[in-house]
């Protein structure tokens, strides 16, 4: 799964409780559902503002009569012309949280009625006219009570202004001397089609909130809530999520059973028991660089999933992507931090399986810049655990091929840490030349790669100077044998910071580049990360 970047996602003010179901329901409407309906409001202002303008245009021409603002058709066009775009700008460019635009879009709901009967009650009736259709003031508060996901109280109350707008605007034009009043039998036909509209929105509104309420409900696992997804992937899902009690945010990774091959209720509880086991040996890894595991557990719906630190950052990959290869010394620090992580790890038994450059994020961690931290051990295997039920199906390999050790690519099973130190050999050949050490059309043709084919030196795919005793390391680690490389994170670790001869990324390199390349994430006072 891939990381979301800041700039993709939203966060969203939480709402008050107004906007949390009521009489008996449990819940509330989730805010980027909310937010959605708000975004909406700004397309119904522009539909809403000029199809009056429309109808007063096709009016001036069927009637004859000049277009101005100045007689009362044209100035109630122009005040619905304007009140159209308010919305539109409000919708689209307040820094509101999404229930305030929604409040403000139920004010709209009530002026742009009030508009639209003004509008029908111009024109006077004839004590023998029979009314024919309803006045458009119905179907406006239907389609609100549909566009705006608001409680039932709130409903009644707006549609009920709406519909009243009718009959003041009837009034209002009688004591202008517009119109004379119309008969009892017209004012009944006139207002009857809004008044039931204001009986039948109240059980619609809380039927959708309902709906509204078993999306938040679904989206719920053990004491999060789930705000917006973060990324998918072949095992499940990433979201941001919110602590109900702590208010502390978090990501929450789902995997279901199904997607990794389990189907039977024997082999999903067998699954469970090796879940929950391994959660609790990546909950005890305390390192920095190890991104923290806060919960783990199964959905009612029979959804593992685990709570991990939300961390804002850049991983490698679009480090890379986006900055070209990195200075040696960097790329240094950065192994060397990753190195940090694993060694912790392989002491309790635990290999990584998918080191790569997209679960290895780097930032700010209060003041210190190019902090790295270590995330997804969602492919962990406990290595000393002597019940083997794995979390993929028997025979396949877990990992990502541009990383996947020989040992692993050849599903022999006798895999320990020493292919997390491939790797990350990997990714240390990525940092440094921007190519991944093996670049076949297939997976297939890089899987056998790793096995069959000695790798180019990072020096030859680059031309900037690589110091020769970090390749050298680099090339160790890519060794087919795991008896070739070093043998433990820690040796890495000192091998690393021993091959750039006197040549150091301090913190105030660090600290200059994020300023010049990502000043969002400088400015921070703090800097957790985006996880997936």
């Amino acid at each position: 799964m891939s990381p979301v970047k800041d700039s993709e996602t939203q966060t969203l003010p939480r709402c008050n409780k107004a906007w949390s179901t009521t009489s008996g329901s449990s819940g509330a409407v989730p805010e980027d559902i909310l937010l959605r309906a708000a975004r909406r409001l700004g397309p119904v202002g522009l539909v809403y503002a000029f199809s009056f303008l429309a109808f007063y245009l096709a009016y001036a021409i069927v009637s004859g009569r000049p277009v101005a603002a100045a007689d009362l058709p044209g100035a109630i066009t122009l005040a619905a012309l304007l009140l159209g775009l308010t919305m539109y700008a409000i919708s689209r460019w307040a820094h509101w949280p999404p229930c305030r635009i929604l409040s403000a879009g139920l004010v709209f709901q009530v002026l742009a009625s009030f508009l639209i009967a003004f509008i029908e009650t111009y024109w006077p009736y004839a004590p023998d006219d029979i009314i024919h259709g309803h006045s458009a003031v119905a179907i406006w508060i239907v389609y609100f009570a549909l566009l705006v996901p608001v409680n039932w109280r709130q409903t009644i109350v707006a549609s009920l202004l709406s519909a009243l707008t009718l009959p003041a605007s009837m009034a209002l034009h009688i004591l202008l001397g517009h119109v004379p009043s119309p008969t009892p039998g017209q004012w009944i036909l006139i207002n009857l089609a809004p008044m039931l509209m204001v009986v039948t929105t109240a059980p619609l509104s809380r039927y959708l909130f309902s709906l509204g309420a078993q999306v938040s409900k679904a989206r719920e696992a053990g004491s999060y809530e789930f705000i917006d997804r973060l990324g998918q992937g072949g095992m499940g899902e990433v979201w941001r999520a919110r602590h109900r009690m702590l208010a502390r945010e978090a990501a929450v990774k789902l995997i279901r059973p199904r997607s990794v091959g389990l189907h039977d209720t024997e082999a999903v509880e067998a699954a469970k028991r090796r879940f929950e086991r391994e959660a609790r040996a990546t909950a005890a890894l305390q390192s920095p660089n190890t991104v923290t595991l806060y919960d783990y557990g199964m959905t009612d719906e029979g959804v593992l999933y685990y709570a991990m630190e939300l961390v804002k950052g850049m991983d490698l990959e679009d480090l890379v992507r986006k900055h070209g290869p990195q200075p040696p010394e960097r790329v240094v620090r950065i192994l060397s931090q990753v190195c940090s992580s694993l060694a912790e790890a392989h002491a309790h038994g635990l290999t990584h399986r998918d080191i790569k450059p997209r679960n290895i994020l780097i930032g700010r961690l209060g003041l210190e810049f190019d902090f790295v931290k270590v995330v997804d051990f969602g492919l962990v295997k406990a290595l000393r655990d002597t019940e083997q039920t794995q979390l993929t199906q028997d025979g396949t390999t877990t990992g990502t091929p541009a990383y996947m050790a020989p040992e692993v690519a050849m599903g022999t099973g006798d895999v320990d840490e020493r292919a997390d130190l491939y790797a990350l050999g990997c990714v240390g050949y990525w940092l440094l030349t921007g190519h991944n050490v093996f670049e076949g059309k297939t997976a297939m043709a890089v899987a056998l790669d790793h096995v069959q084919t000695r790798p180019v030196p990072p020096s030859e795919r680059v031309e900037t100077p690589i110091p020769r005793r970090l390749e050298a390391v680099i090339l160790a680690c890519l060794a087919k044998k795991p008896e070739d490389r070093p043998q433990s994170a820690l040796e890495l670790k000192a091998r690393l910071e021993e091959s750039l001869e006197g040549v150091d990324w301090n913190d105030q390199s660090a600290e200059s580049w994020w300023r010049i390349h990502a000043p969002e994430i400088a400015a921070q006072t703090y800097a957790p990360a985006t996880l997936v």
